[in-house]
């Protein structure tokens, strides 16, 4: 199990994806802007506080942050209940939606290609949460 990215690339990875500022992460962990500027560019790294509270904002793992972990994932120990079983409905929505071929894997898919809202709509309206 080795390090597959520097830190700072799955940073900056992470942050375009949520659509957010190096200014608003920076906010969002008590840091400067430059300090995020120097952990995307491999100049510095965060400690383990930062770390932790990246990973919190991110809702992800230290270990993915770390490169360690070969997934991204998805953390849930902040979310309420409610919100935990929302994800769980789409999660299983999407597994069987892709086991009839009707979603592609990731690789297929381009960067800013969306699942329906009427797909995620029809599958809460099945249950109630």
């Amino acid at each position: 199990m080795g390090i597959t990215n520097p830190i700072g690339q799955i940073i900056k990875y992470l942050r375009h994806k949520q659509e957010m500022t190096q200014t608003e992460l920076a906010r969002k962990i008590n840091v400067t802007r430059s300090t995020v500027n120097a952990w995307e560019l491999n100049i510095s790294s965060p400690n383990i506080d930062s770390l932790i509270t990246l990973a919190e904002v991110f809702h992800t793992t230290t270990d993915f942050l770390l490169g360690i972990a070969p997934e991204e994932t998805i953390s849930l120990r902040k979310m309420s209940p409610k919100a935990k079983r929302l994800l769980y409905i789409m999660a299983d929505t999407l597994k069987q939606n892709d086991a009839y071929g009707t979603l592609y894997h990731d690789d297929s898919l381009g960067e800013n290609d969306n699942i329906s809202d009427e797909l995620v709509a029809e599958s809460l309206g099945e249950y109630k949460y």
